[in-house]
């Protein structure tokens, strides 16, 4: 893909052998609801067979015709600036989307993502996953990610047969085999002589579900997701960002360390005598606690219990409890 400075042009590809006139481009542009001259300022004709550069008047402009002309049969319409929004669509809802720029970020250097919902009804998603990538070579109409069999978009995008990768033909022509295990042409899986191939990496010896560069193994292995600047916080028109995942704003208890409290070993530092006198309720606490660890802790509790809740007479506490009574005809114990 090529780099220029100004970002209002593209070019224009026609297929056929039949030359395409200037008058012809005009009128393919017009006839998709594109102003000439209002939105179009300049029409060059490059080295070779039907070929132009198309300039439009702003930025603005440039994206709605690319949108609008996207769709020109035998036409191909190119940006020439580097960043572009890639959708992907039939991926599973279970796909993360760290695993879908992890597939994509072979293409180029992602600089964000996100997923698009309804506009019917915002916030509910439908499935549909846009990536935005500094492209450094063109993606195939189709890739598989995590299992799926996923579409692949952009403007400028030459297309592809969805069977075998290749361009120059459709897929309901393709005479091609494509093998997918090795992901190569020229046979099936069932003759496949060659190593698997991961299709989330593109390295022999693994399949993606034990690929190094999978969510799961990053995770495993302590390193980080999809840097957290890549995922969009904002809900703009029908589309809706992706937070950071709860690990990286939360830890997990496991990986947290424990703060020491300075007031509470401030306190095992100051002499017995200038220690603060815990209160009778917070004493009771304590006992019960450490009668709690003692072997016969239900007879100790219990015992305690009664002695503090044994009636008065006069000024002077009852001898004799009747837990005490059945402590003695049970040999000692209670039951």
């Amino acid at each position: 893909m090529a780099s220029r400075r100004d970002s209002r042009i593209v070019k224009l590809s026609f297929t056929g052998e039949q030359a395409v006139p200037p008058v012809q481009v005009f009128s393919i542009l017009k006839s998709k609801g594109v102003v000439v001259p209002g939105e179009v300022d300049a029409l060059q004709a490059l080295q070779g067979r039907n070929t132009y550069d198309l300039r439009f008047t702003s930025d603005v402009a440039r994206q709605k015709g690319v949108t609008l002309l996207s769709n020109v049969e035998g036409m191909t319409v190119t940006p020439y600036e580097r960043s572009v929004w890639v959708t992907v669509i039939h991926v599973g809802l279970e796909v993360r989307q760290e695993l879908v720029v992890t597939v994509l970020g072979r293409f180029g250097a992602v600089k964000a993502a996100k997923m698009c919902s309804y506009a019917q009804a915002p916030g509910v998603l439908n499935g549909h996953r846009q990536v935005r990538i500094d492209l450094k070579q063109d993606i195939p109409s189709f890739l598989f990610i995590a299992g799926h069999k996923a579409h692949v978009r952009y403007p400028g995008q030459p297309r592809t047969c969805f069977r075998c990768g290749e361009t120059g033909h459709e897929a309901k022509g393709c005479p091609n085999k494509k093998c997918g295990r090795c992901l190569r042409l020229g046979h099936d899986s069932t003759a496949c002589p060659n190593e698997v191939v991961c299709s989330l990496c593109g390295k022999e010896g693994h399949v993606f579900r034990a690929c190094p560069s999978s969510y799961v193994s990053r995770t495993k292995s302590g390193g980080s997701q999809v840097p957290t600047h890549l995922l969009l916080h904002e809900r703009r028109g029908n589309l809706v960002g992706f937070y950071p995942p709860l690990h990286l704003v939360h830890p997990p208890p496991s990986l947290q360390t424990p703060t020491p409290c300075p007031h509470r070993e401030s306190l095992h530092q100051l002499p017995p005598s200038t220690r603060p006198v815990p209160s009778p309720v917070r004493r009771r606490y304590r006992q019960i606690r450490r009668l709690c660890l003692t072997e016969n802790r239900w007879s100790s509790i219990l015992r305690r219990l009664c002695l503090t809740a044994t009636p008065v007479i006069g000024d002077q506490r009852a001898e004799t409890c009747h837990w005490d009574e059945l402590v003695r005809r049970n040999g000692g114990t209670l039951s």
